[in-house]
This record gives structure tokens, C-alpha cells and sequence, in this order.
């Protein structure tokens, strides 16, 4: 028995020895230069698509995190599977498999290729491109030609965005403060100054294009708000149909951008004006007021950011297993998982705003007044996630981006619906504990669902520019100022603040003349309009 014990324990040292000796030879791979070589294809084929997106979108984004993460996740994600199948597949080319892991790691970015059809349909076409791919990036890469052609593609597809982001990381729009318009601070004598509620609607239309584009009745609603003191006009309109143009207008209480050239750091040069660094923010400071700023949710140009807000109201939802906000989510529509994202499959949580939620928690800690609240909502824009009763969806319903498809036209007045019913809990609370507040509650531009982005200027109909631009806009103030409301010029948003600060000063307030300017996502002009009588109808 002894005898055999010693052999058995002989031949386990044996196969320990071997299976030892058998890793140290496939880690020992992990030091050649071949391994190396690979490994660096790999990562720059797989992180060059987010490079790309980074140097697109640059002057739109309102933070680099997103971007940086997604080129750190897709870099870990290369160097796993390179080092994995080069200690698993031992005869197999190091440079062969960097190689492959790239190229998929490229084609994982490329989802808008098959984003059309059933998704059995996307996922089985992506799955074969991704197997052929890889049967012909391993077939040429162990050609001498072959392989010269992958390691060039390689390093221009990586080094033409890396190059652009270290030439010029991140474009960004400066202020000139000195054109600000913030009024005469003047002097209220003793008198208690009231506070302001500013709530932004997105892509809330005025009652008569309502009408005409989605046979909707909203004379309820204003009626609604008539009885608790709110004047509605029925001719207002927007200076710009784009959100950052629109509410950043209101913000600094002028025309922001009357020329293309006033566009070049992009969007993201005017999300710090969003944020609090904007003339009406600077003009309430300098009256006594706090400055209270709740954000929209997944609209990242209205997060919060510290060094502009006395309070922070951040966006409630749904929580899922993570959360993404507007910039991490038009990442992963680049990818397999926008499918799974958009049905509901994947955990993803969904952050936003809404009127009654913000007063809430406003009212749990209460700032000493005076104080100017800025409240972004983002409904009834797309994403749709209320229904009409307020209840949330089994899945949001279109993205911010796609979210005017005939079909949704049913989820926007859902929308809507369910505004109207969080606006109205809201302003009755805000009388009923603050009576002397002032309210205004305006879109910032129409809805889209006869818009077409990607034409001219010249080619868009007095219809198409009537639904984007025609928008609501309600004022409560006190009865003092309600005079300035009815001027011509109050009908153009861009004056609500100007009046609302003018009503604070007990001054006449100066308006700034009707003025409206086009602006297109797709080539970012900028025209100024003329007729603006299309919007008195």
C-alpha cells in the first residue's frame, strides 16, 4: 500500500510539475514582442471608433467622461480577449488575433450598418459580417502585404482622431459678458422681492399648432392656468428651434447667435450658460436672489454643476441596474446593445424631471428667499415615459434624438397630458404657499413631426417652420406688471425675463424687437427669418 501511495503521489508531482511548467510557457508568450505587437493592433482598432465620435461630436458634448470611459472600457475589452486567446490558443499568431480582436472590436461600433429590419434579422447580420470579417483579417494578416495593410490601417484609423484631439481636445464658446443684458438692479425699498420660477417645457406648441398638427384641444389646460392668475399668449414664439439655442436665449435674455460664425464652438459652448453662467442668473444675484437649478435628467446640458448653483435639484426616475445620461446613451446606440437598450431587455435607468417632483423636493429644504428657480423639464419631449395618467411605461417610448415619428404622435400627447396634470399639482402649490411668486411656463421651441433636419433653409414650408417655432408661453405676475404682457414684443420668449426682472425693479421693461433665426442640426446655419407674421395666425 505505501508503495503505491509513493507512486501515486510521484505521479501527481509529475502532472503538477507539467501543468506548471505548461502555464509558465503560455504567460512567458505574454513577453514577446509578437504579443505586444498584437496587443497595440488590438487597442487601436477597437478604441479608434470612439475617437472618432469623440472628434464628431466634440463641440456638442457637455463632458469628456462618457467618451474617456467608453475608450477605457473598450481598451481593458481588447487586452482581455487578445491575452486570453493567446494563452488559450497556443499555435495561433499573436499578431493574427490582435488583429481580429480589432477589427470585431471596430465592427462593434458599427451597429448603425444593420439598425433596420426585425432585430433577429440586425443581430444574425451582424453575427455573419462579424464571422467574415474575421475569417479575412486572419487570412490577410499572415501575408507579408496582408499583414503591412492591417498594421497601416490600424494606426490611420486610431492616429487621424487621436491627432485631431490632441490638436484641439475640445472646442468651447466664450462669453462676452460685456453684451449681457441684466438691467438696471434699481431698488425695491424695503419691500419683500418674490420669487421666480422659470419651468422650460421642451417642445411644448402653442395651443393653435397643437391643433393643426396633432388635432389637440389644449384650451383646457389654459383655461386651467387663466384661473390661477396666468396671462397665455396665443401669437408666442421662439427665437431658435433648437433647445440650446432657444433656452439659452431666454437665459441671457438676447439673440445669442444672428450670424453661422456665432455657432463655431458648437453646443457645448452654450451648455455652461445653460448650467447658471447666464445673464439672468447674474441679474437676480445681483438683486439678493439665490439661484435654485433642477436639472432635466438625460438631457445632459442642464446637469447641475457646482460652481454656478446655490441649490441643485437632481433628476429623480427610474433606476435601473445603471444609468445613462444623453451622451453615454448615443454611445451605445453605436453598439449590439442600442436593441436591448431600446426594448427594455437591459436594466438601463432613466433619469428625468418633472414639475411636481421638483417642488416637492424644493419645499423638503427650502432656500431663504429670495431665490430664482430654473426647472428644465424635459416632456413632453421624446423620450416618452409617462403615459396620460403619469404612470410610468413598460419602456420609454423614441430617444431625443428620434422621437418625432408619425407613430409617436400618440406618446406626445400622452405626454403632454400628463404635464399638464404635474404643472397644475405644482403652481397650486406654489400659490397656495409662496402667493406672491412669479411663474412663467414656456416651451422652448414646437414639436418636429413635419420637420425634415436635413433640408435647406429654402426648402422648408411656412407649416414646417410654424409647428417648430409656434410655442407656449404662460406669465403670472403681479397685477402691477401685467401691462408689460401684452406688448407686441412679449409675444417673442426671448422677453420673458426681461420682464419678469423689470416687474421685480417696478420699471418699464425694455424689450427687445420680434426676432426669430433658423438653425439646422445637420449643417449648423444660421438665417435670420423674415414674415415673422407666419407666427400670428
Amino acid at each position: 500500500m505505501k508503495g503505491r501511495s509513493a507512486d501515486a503521489q510521484a505521479t501527481f508531482s509529475r502532472c503538477n510539475s507539467h501543468s506548471l511548467g505548461a502555464v509558465r510557457v503560455r504567460l512567458k508568450r505574454l513577453r514577446s514582442r509578437e504579443y505586444i505587437f498584437g496587443l497595440l493592433i488590438a487597442i487601436s482598432f477597437a478604441t479608434a471608433p470612439v475617437l472618432q465620435f469623440w472628434v464628431h461630436n466634440r463641440t456638442e458634448l457637455s463632458t469628456i467622461r462618457p467618451v474617456v470611459n467608453a475608450v477605457l472600457i473598450e481598451a481593458l475589452t481588447a487586452t482581455t480577449l487578445t491575452t486570453a486567446l493567446v494563452i488559450w490558443l497556443q499555435r495561433a499568431s499573436h499578431l493574427v488575433i490582435g488583429c481580429v480582436v480589432g477589427a470585431n472590436g471596430y465592427l462593434f461600433f458599427q451597429w448603425q450598418l444593420f439598425d433596420s429590419g426585425p432585430y433577429w434579422l440586425q443581430y444574425a447580420q451582424w453575427i455573419l459580417t462579424a464571422g467574415g470579417v474575421s475569417f479575412c483579417v486572419a487570412v490577410l494578416a499572415r501575408r507579408p502585404a496582408g499583414k503591412l495593410f492591417v498594421v497601416l490601417s490600424s494606426a490611420i484609423l486610431f492616429a487621424v482622431p487621436g491627432l485631431s484631439l490632441l490638436a484641439n481636445p475640445r472646442q468651447s464658446q466664450a462669453l462676452d459678458k460685456t453684451q449681457r443684458h441684466t438691467a438696471d438692479p434699481g431698488s425695491s425699498g424695503t419691500e419683500t422681492k418674490p420669487n421666480v420660477y422659470f419651468i422650460v417645457t421642451d417642445g411644448y406648441g402653442r395651443a393653435d399648432q397643437l391643433e393643426r398638427v396633432l388635432d389637440y384641444d389644449d384650451g383646457p389646460f389654459i383655461d386651467d392656468l387663466g384661473d390661477r392668475g396666468f396671462d397665455v399668449r396665443t401669437d408666442s414664439f421662439s427665437c431658435y428651434p433648437a433647445t440650446f439655442l432657444s433656452i439659452v436665449s431666454m437665459l441671457e435674455m438676447d439673440h445669442i447667435a444672428i450670424e453661422s460664425h456665432d455657432l463655431d464652438g458648437g453646443s457645448a459652448g452654450f451648455y455652461r450658460r445653460l448650467r447658471g453662467d447666464n445673464a439672468a442668473v447674474e441679474a437676480f444675484r445681483e438683486r439678493g436672489y439665490l439661484y435654485v437649478h433642477a436639472e432635466s435628467g438625460s438631457y445632459a446640458g442642464t446637469d447641475c454643476t457646482r460652481q454656478y448653483f446655490d441649490v441643485c435639484i437632481e433628476a429623480g426616475g427610474v433606476e435601473g441596474a445603471f444609468n445613462l445620461d444623453e451622451s453615454e446613451r448615443a454611445i451605445a446606440q453605436l453598439t449590439p446593445f442600442s436593441p436591448l437598450i431600446d426594448n427594455g431587455v437591459l436594466p438601463v435607468g432613466d433619469s428625468f424631471s418633472d414639475p411636481q417632483r421638483v417642488i416637492d423636493e424644493l419645499w423638503k429644504d427650502r432656500p431663504p428667499s429670495p431665490y430664482f428657480a430654473f426647472v428644465h423639464v424635459l416632456a413632453p419631449h421624446a423620450p416618452y415615459r409617462l403615459d396620460a395618467n403619469c404612470d410610468v411605461r413598460g419602456r420609454s417610448v423614441g430617444r431625443i434624438g428620434k422621437g418625432w415619428q408619425p407613430d409617436m404622435r400618440d406618446d406626445y400627447v400622452a405626454s403632454l397630458n400628463c404635464l399638464h396634470q404635474q404643472l397644475l399639482v405644482a403652481v397650486d402649490k406654489i400659490v397656495q404657499d409662496d402667493p406672491s411668486a412669479i411663474i412663467v411656463i414656456s416651451g422652448d421651441h414646437g414639436s418636429a413631426f413635419e420637420m425634415k433636419w436635413s433640408a435647406d433653409f429654402a426648402n422648408w414650408s411656412e407649416d414646417q417652420i410654424f409647428e417648430r417655432y409656434a410655442t407656449f408661453h404662460a406669465v403670472r405676475v403681479p397685477e402691477r406688471c401685467s401691462a408689460s404682457l401684452s406688448e407686441p414684443e412679449a409675444a417673442n420668449i426671448v422677453n420673458a425675463l426681461r420682464i419678469v426682472i423689470a416687474c421685480v425693479d417696478r420699471k418699464d421693461p425694455i424689450l427687445l424687437a420680434p426676432g426669430a433665426f433658423f438653425y439646422s442640426y445637420s449643417n449648423k446655419e444660421i438665417v435670420e427669418l423674415e414674415g415673422l407674421e407666419i407666427f400670428d395666425r
